[in-house]
């Protein structure tokens, strides 16, 4: 039995990969196009949040990343970039110094070093947690850029502050995928749209067709949200495979792939 067991380089057991029991039709890709950092995005314009704004304009890489590499003064590994990315995740949505250690496997003092740090930069998340807090108490809910209400009925819930903080962001990326669904059954039926995942959609087409169906799908998903402060359009990535939704991978991988499977059945045919 043990045979058939995997297991991580730390020792854990490696489950298996459930992703590929979805294989596509004869002839077809599967394209998963999702939204990235559309969290971050979401709270920069939500809040007005002038530094975040700034650089998703000019953008240098993984925002995150960044932010941490401007904290530390050096360049970060991508294990740290794991670590501090949970803490100034969590951090906008209030959650609590001692739970933020917990999870980066970093001391209390790092951590809030680093969401000092953070909020130094992006004093208007702070500024927009309030208003949310003062909107709940006021009128009990809150409701996204696109209508959608969220009626908070237990003021005694312990996470009310946290869930009320989340809400926004999350609704609002279930919503504008669901919006870019209704782009593709409506201009593009030629591509048929298989699952929603909460930020990503994911669909199948001819492989044939796949470089114009690729882009009308990302298309389709970049829709303009105008918030006072700015308009935003969120980036949607393309991961694709002709084997599995499990396998699917980056566009220019599979481009790579796809070169090297030519190359090798040309080399067989001399």
């Amino acid at each position: 039995m043990n045979n058939y067991l995997e297991y991580t380089k730390e020792g854990t057991l490696k489950l298996p990969n459930i992703k590929r029991i979805f294989i596509p039709d004869e002839g077809k890709e599967i394209g998963d196009a999702d939204y990235s950092g559309a969290d971050i995005m979401i709270v920069a314009a939500d809040s007005g949040c002038k530094w975040l704004l700034d650089f998703f304009a000019n953008p240098k890489g993984k925002v995150y990343k960044y932010i941490a590499s401007e904290f530390f003064q050096r360049e970060i590994t991508d294990k740290e970039y794991k670590m501090f990315k949970s803490v100034f995740h969590g951090s906008n949505y209030l959650m609590g110094i001692d739970k933020l250690a917990t999870m980066a496997g970093i001391s209390y003092y790092q951590a809030k070093e680093l969401q000092d740090f953070y909020f130094q930069l992006c004093p208007e998340i702070r500024t927009w947690q309030e208003d949310i807090q003062k909107e709940i108490a006021a009128k009990g809910y809150l409701t996204t850029i696109f209508g959608r209400k969220r009626w908070f009925l237990n003021r005694n819930d312990p996470m009310l502050a946290n869930k009320a903080a989340a809400f926004k962001p999350s609704a609002t990326i279930a919503d504008l995928v669901n919006r870019g669904w209704v782009n593709i059954v409506e201009k593009h039926p030629e591509i048929d749209v298989l699952l929603q995942t909460h930020d990503s959609l994911t669909c199948q087409y001819d492989i044939e067709r796949c470089e114009e169906s690729r882009k009308s799908i990302i298309d389709a998903m970049q829709i303009p949200l105008k918030y006072p402060a700015t308009t935003l359009i969120i980036p949607a990535d393309m991961q694709v495979s002709r084997k599995s939704y499990g396998d699917v991978t980056s566009i220019e991988s599979q481009s790579r792939e796809f070169g090297l499977e030519v190359k090798h059945k040309l080399e067989r045919l001399k």
